[in-house]
């Protein structure tokens, strides 16, 4: 009766450590995180994302196209934050999937490219 219990524990502790092996590993891959969209309402009529958040984002089963994400504090998907109060125009870049651009590098994104042309913030 006694080899029964010590087997079972045994049997209780390697199946936990390998779950946190398992967790430990799966951590370490580009899994997509997820944007976290916000409630839209009367009071937030825009569809925006958790502000001030970095998030993972990949494709597909086999995580490819991962990259970081960030999105600034008014929850839209740039690594910078809006400044109401700067004297430069603020010039906002309306659009979809392809304007947010989730999975290029934010160097890289439509907006970023306008900065380069038009030589302030976008």
């Amino acid at each position: 009766m006694r080899d029964w219990i010590k087997n079972l524990g045994l049997f209780a502790l390697s199946l936990l450590f390998l779950l946190l092996v398992f967790e430990g590993v799966l951590r370490l891959l580009p899994v997509s995180e997820g944007l976290r969209v916000q409630p839209v309402n009367d009071q937030s009529p825009i569809l925006h994302f958790e502000p001030n958040s970095t998030r993972t984002w990949s494709a597909f089963g086999d995580m490819t196209m991962a990259n970081r994400v960030r999105v600034n504090s008014v929850g839209f998907v740039n690594d910078q934050d809006y400044d109401p109060a700067a004297p430069l125009p603020l010039v906002a870049v309306v659009g979809d999937s392809f304007v947010e651009a989730a999975m290029v590098d934010a160097a890289h994104t439509s907006p970023r490219v306008g900065e380069d042309v038009l030589g302030y913030v976008i």
